[in-house]
This record gives C-alpha cells, sequence and structure tokens, in this order.
C-alpha cells in the first residue's frame, strides 16, 4: 500500500506490529532494502550511514514514525551522518513525553553528534524526564575531555572507523587516533 510515497511491509515481533518505512521513492530503495535486510546488530545503521546526506530527509519520514522497525538504529543513522536537516526531526522526539525513553536517548545523542552545543543544552533541559536522559551523554562528554586531552581526532560513540572509512557501530567507547586506527575507551 502506497501512503505519502511510503512503502511499508509489515513484520510481527512480541506481538506488536513494526513497519518498514521506506521513504524516498526508487532513488533509496536499495538503502532500505540493505537497512531492514541487516542481521549483525552492530552494523545495522550502516546502509543509511553508508548512504549519507541524501537519505536524510528520507529517514527523518520514516523515524517520525513511532511502529518503524529498527527505528533507534535509523535514529543512530542520522547522528552519524552529521546533517542539520535532521535536527528539527531529532528534536520532536527527544521532546515527545510520550515516546519511549530509549528512542529520546537516541535522538539526543544523535543530536549531540550533529550539534554539541546544542545537545548539551537539551540534555539539560530533559535529563529529569527520566535516568537515561541524565546518563545518555555522559559517555561522550568524558569522550570529548579524553580527546582533547590526548590530541584525537573523532569520538564515535558507536564504535571506531571500519577499513573503508566508515563509521563500524558498538556501543560508546570508539576514537580515531591520530593514525587512523581505532582506539576504545571505557
Amino acid at each position: 500500500m502506497l501512503i505519502f510515497g511510503l512503502i511499508s511491509l509489515l513484520t510481527v515481533a512480541g506481538g506488536t506490529a513494526k513497519v518498514e518505512y521506506r521513504p524516498g521513492g526508487a532513488a533509496a530503495r536499495a538503502v532500505w532494502a540493505r537497512f531492514y535486510a541487516g542481521d549483525h546488530e552492530p552494523e545495522l545503521p550502516t546502509p543509511l550511514i553508508a548512504a549519507g546526506k541524501k537519505m536524510t530527509l528520507s529517514v527523518c519520514k520514516a523515524v517520525a514514525h513511532k511502529d518503524m522497525r529498527l527505528r533507534r538504529y535509523a535514529i543512530s543513522a542520522l547522528g552519524y551522518v552529521g546533517d542539520r536537516r535532521a535536527l528539527s526531526t531529532l528534536q520532536a522526539i527527544l521532546a515527545a513525553t510520550d515516546e519511549i525513553y530509549y528512542f529520546r536517548g537516541d535522538a539526543l545523542h544523535a543530536i549531540y553528534q550533529i550539534d554539541r552545543s546544542m545537545g548539551k543544552t537539551l540534555a539539560a533541559k530533559y535529563r529529569k524526564d527520566h535516568e537515561y536522559l541524565e546518563m545518555v551523554l555522559c559517555p561522550p562528554f568524558r569522550l570529548d575531555t579524553f580527546r582533547a586531552q590526548n590530541g584525537l581526532r573523532k569520538v564515535g560513540c558507536h564504535g571506531g572507523v571500519s577499513s573503508e572509512g566508515g563509521w563500524s557501530a558498538g556501543l560508546f567507547g570508539g576514537v580515531q587516533a591520530r593514525d587512523g586506527g581505532p582506539d576504545h575507551v571505557g
């Protein structure tokens, strides 16, 4: 069924219907197919990250749906891509008190990756809404300090750098050293 240009496939997980939103038409079809076909959790956001800014608006349309399958990984990809056009979508997810706390935390983390100053400001604003929101930016703040003290270029809270130069996934801890090799902190 075609709704607002979105092709969706239903899957059932834990008794709840999850939808595979695929906005962006033919140009995005292959990227969405790779994203939803992924079966190795740390690498799930990789197709969206690799596609870069050309997928930003399509990913924003998809993550606006609370029933999106693999939504956390798509939100994460928005942070890694770093496109400021994603900020309004991410802020809406963060501000929505009816959102599940971890989606709000993922949105906060993605905002921080795009605009650290905004991320810190929003973290202070929303941190008391849920303990998860209070702690979600603590590791990157510490990693920023570590990076500055040790002359490191990039901090990636979802892992190190792949051999192709793209981000690999993992949870809080990867940094890219001056020589380009991944170092793990934390």
